[in-house]
């Protein structure tokens, strides 16, 4: 039979067991919880994507033409046109800054990330959005200033 002094020390054990349990169902929950905010995180952001680029440039053939135009042949555009297609390129630039910025606080996952980066890379290649990036890079976070700089545009637009 157990004194009180062993049954205490019993208790003490079972709760310590008890306290460790709950800490690993806690950081598994908040895991979970974390990764499906992300994956809810990368979800609006491809909505946003679609309803303000993707679904206008599918579904109107002027406006697609016209951002064509834009990204192959800006300095084809006149005043208006670029005034234009630069609030274009701020939407498509905002979106993609804020999946870099998002990746970089841990808000979506690398694998997300990386398909924003390569969809990305894609449309940049064209003069339009290099013409765009020259002029209006200061209307962007510093880090990703950076990071276009680097990557994307080499060191020619840091100045």
């Amino acid at each position: 039979m157990m004194d009180l002094t062993q049954l205490a020390n019993l208790g003490e054990f079972i709760g310590g067991v008890a306290v460790l349990v709950t800490l690993v169902y806690l950081a598994v929950q908040v895991r979970q919880g974390t990764a499906a905010l992300a994956s809810n995180r990368h979800h609006e952001m491809l909505d946003a994507v679609n309803r303000n680029s993707t679904a206008p440039i599918s579904m109107d053939r002027e406006f697609a033409q016209f951002v064509l135009r834009g990204q192959e042949a800006p300095d084809e555009l006149d005043e208006t046109d670029w005034y234009r297609f630069v609030n274009f390129a701020y939407g498509v630039y905002g979106m993609w800054e804020h999946a870099f910025v998002s990746h970089r606080r841990g808000l979506i996952d690398t694998e997300f990330w990386l398909a924003w980066d390569g969809a990305g890379r894609s449309l940049w290649a064209g003069p339009g959005f290099r013409k765009f990036w020259e002029q209006e890079r200061s209307g962007h976070t510093p880090i990703f200033q950076a990071y276009m700089d680097a990557e994307i545009f080499g060191s020619q637009s840091a100045s």
